[in-house]
């Protein structure tokens, strides 16, 4: 991963393919596409690129789940609250994408948003669109992102299919 620097614009770069999920960033926005299940390889997988990017200095966090996403199992939670915890400081903001529509969907949206608005750490919202996560992304973060840009990385993210 080769640091960021002001001249040049950003651009996808995908580092994890699976079955589950995709995993990237968009210069210095992390990008997580998931499919699947969630599964402990592509959590631990997150957790070194998020280490990453917090390193070099890490402008935000678009996460986006589709239709049918099932809950990780306590193994992948677990290593995901560790690997979060053991890397605090960032008050980069994270949009979370929940695709799908009906009640299933919104409610989903609903219960994660009253989780993220009882808990500390740094800003987090959940949309139902890529537009609106991205554009709120942009109007929080600390470093200048340019919306419509993510947007289209993050949609060419959720069709990448290949291996890496």
């Amino acid at each position: 991963m080769q640091p960021s620097t002001d001249s040049a614009p950003p651009k996808l770069e995908i580092v994890r393919i699976s079955p589950a999920c995709a995993l990237g960033h968009f210069g210095d926005v992390l990008v997580v596409s998931w499919r699947q299940a969630i599964v402990l390889e592509d959590i631990r997988a997150l957790i070194v690129l998020r280490n990453q990017l917090l390193r070099r200095g890490l402008a935000g966090a678009v996460q986006m789940a589709e239709p049918g996403l099932a809950l990780p199992d306590e193994e992948c939670r677990k290593a995901a609250r560790e690997g979060m915890l053991a890397r605090t400081g960032s008050e980069a903001p994270v949009a979370l994408t929940i695709f799908g529509s009906g009640f299933g969907a919104s409610a989903i949206r609903s219960v994660g948003t009253a989780i993220f608005a009882l808990r500390s750490g740094p800003p987090t919202r959940i949309f139902s669109t890529l537009s609106e996560a991205t554009s709120w992304l942009a109007g929080h973060s600390a470093a200048a992102i340019d919306a419509f840009a993510l947007t289209q990385a993050c949609e060419a993210m959720r069709t990448t299919r290949g291996r890496n």
